[in-house]
């Protein structure tokens, strides 16, 4: 709700909306936003069933370890910004 409130503040002062689905001129927000809520809700419960696995047994704590780490991004802190070796 208050990322809600600060779109429509922000647009009021710039005229964009960031998002298509907080668009109230985007003939299906509505729909949008319900699609957007049963997607949050649906991985909520998934991820509550992942740690109540988590807390059961060592492989599925290892498994969510591996994908919580498969969503970092490693960088090479020897490249320079242009690409080039320091």
């Amino acid at each position: 709700l208050v990322y809600v409130v600060f779109a429509w503040v922000l647009f009021l002062r710039t005229r964009v909306y960031h998002y298509f689905f907080l668009d109230p001129r985007f003939q299906f927000a509505p729909l949008a936003l319900l699609a957007l809520l049963t997607l949050l809700t649906i991985l909520f419960f998934l991820g509550n069933l992942a740690l109540a696995a988590a807390q059961r047994s060592i492989a599925a704590r290892v498994a969510l370890l591996g994908m919580a780490l498969a969503t970092c991004t490693f960088r090479d802190k020897t490249l320079s910004r242009n690409g080039d070796r320091e």
